[in-house]
């Protein structure tokens, strides 16, 4: 990775992107964070899979800079093992806020900036995650024709009895934005024999976060900055 930038006054902001296949979808995640009003600074993509490292990135040549750090993991993996690693290369090189920002997902051009201005505001001394409710869902068909419509998700996806007995509530995966307290406590816990039937990054963090007494807070923005896509290649159902 390249040498950490360093900005007076200012929170150092990175967002991470694992990804396989989907060549076209990176292109629109590349060019929403390029177009943000505060643009991150870096924009971390680890591309895995086998063959992560013939990966064709003709699709987003033209939009590489100095900001887009890609590496590369050839394995068959899972987001929870990918997550942790693109938060420990961007820990060590110490930025404080971390945005998961996923290919396939919609993010106004004031997203970056309205939780970053949040996070400057609710400083936690034990760290702090959010994730946005009340924003949009967007049904996507094999055409690409989309169908966008509001989506409360102050309940996250996929919980079952016993976690909604436990009180979890959590927003969609793809909103997650924490500090660096909670960057080090996801990376010092994931390899943790605990944790080790996990395959998703977003159900990762919440047990971490739920063993270390920290309640991820729900956002709700004063208008919708991020639209959560759903498409036929995505498992995800509205409900």
């Amino acid at each position: 990775m390249p040498e950490a930038i360093q900005l007076s006054n200012s929170m150092k902001v990175a967002c991470y992107t694992p990804v396989i296949g989907r060549n076209w979808f990176l292109r629109n995640c590349v060019l929403q964070m390029k177009a943000q009003t505060r643009r991150p600074d870096v924009h971390y993509l680890l591309i895995n899979g086998a063959d992560a490292d013939s990966y064709d990135l003709s699709t987003i040549a033209d939009l590489l800079d100095e900001k887009i750090v890609i590496q590369t993991y050839a394995h068959d993996s899972n987001n929870a093992l990918l997550a942790p690693k693109c938060i420990k290369a961007l820990l060590d090189n110490n930025f404080d806020l971390f945005l998961k920002v996923d290919s396939d997902d919609m993010y106004y051009v004031h997203y970056v900036e309205t939780l970053l201005h949040h996070f400057q505001d609710h400083p936690q001394t034990d760290g702090l995650m959010v994730n946005l409710i009340d924003q949009f869902w967007l049904s996507l068909d094999t055409n690409g024709n989309a169908i966008v419509r509001n989506g409360a998700f102050h309940q996250g996806l996929g919980l079952n009895e016993h976690d909604i007995e436990r009180g979890i509530k959590v927003g969609l995966p793809p909103t997650t934005a924490f500090d660096r307290t909670i960057a080090q406590l996801i990376v010092s816990n994931a390899d943790t024999p605990r944790y080790a039937h996990i395959t998703s990054d977003d159900i990762l963090y919440r047990e971490i976060l739920i063993d270390n007494g920290i309640i991820i807070e729900q956002l709700s923005t004063e208008q919708p900055i991020f639209g959560y896509t759903v498409h036929d290649s995505n498992i995800s159902k509205p409900g």
